[in-house]
């Protein structure tokens, strides 16, 4: 095992050993003690840490307002509808024979 570990299994072993010996030294209760020991060991060691602070989120542009896909968008100001610019035929006058 390397040296921290060692020294967290011994400050474990230590809070434990004080925590059994408050109770009363009880007998076949030490898993209980080690773990109440980790658990309290481990909430010391949050309380210890600074605060994570998050970084500001990208801020992103509003969304574009949309509109629903049935309705029809308004006129364009100022549009005027040209007449076609295709020449006639000639002849198309003309009645279909058998008419």
């Amino acid at each position: 095992m390397n040296e921290g570990k060692q020294a967290h299994q011994q400050e474990v072993a230590d809070r434990a050993r004080a925590l059994w010996e408050k109770a009363g030294q009880p007998g076949g209760r030490d898993e209980e003690f080690w773990f109440r020991a980790e658990k309290e060991l481990r909430a010391e060691s949050a309380a210890n840490r600074p605060p994570v602070i998050n970084p500001p989120r990208s801020v992103r542009p509003p969304p574009v307002p949309t509109s629903p896909v049935n309705e029809v968008p308004p006129p364009i100001r100022g549009a005027v509808k040209t007449p076609s610019r295709r020449p006639s035929r000639p002849g198309s006058n003309k009645r279909p024979p058998g008419s």
